[in-house]
């Protein structure tokens, strides 16, 4: 998995992890630590925190291959391909949740 998939992965499916691996993740995944840096911040020993941030991304895969959220979200951007403004409005109503952003 790609940096750029797993941040997408987390944007999408970060809320349905505990606060601990929400946690260990950012600090992976958007902070990009090493997992000596994160042991080092959590307290925890480097193996732990390869484990958990491997346990985290086989979750936030797990998730898309049930739901599939991501890909509808880049089939959707790809078929706007050519109108930027309008892919502006779907990221901003996948970011928020708003359905009014959709509506003129």
């Amino acid at each position: 998995m790609t940096r750029i998939e797993a941040n997408d992965l987390f944007d999408i499916y970060g809320g349905l992890l505990t606060d601990r691996q929400r946690q260990i993740l950012t600090l992976s995944i958007q902070e990009d630590l090493s997992f000596g840096e994160i042991a080092a911040e959590l307290g925890i020993s480097r193996a732990a925190a390869a484990d958990a941030v491997k346990r985290g991304e086989t979750l936030l895969c797990q998730y898309e291959k049930q739901l599939h959220i991501l890909a509808v979200r880049q089939q959707v951007l790809a078929l706007v391909a050519d109108q930027p403004a309008l892919q502006d409005r779907i990221r901003r109503l996948y970011a928020t949740g708003t359905a009014e952003l959709l509506i003129d």
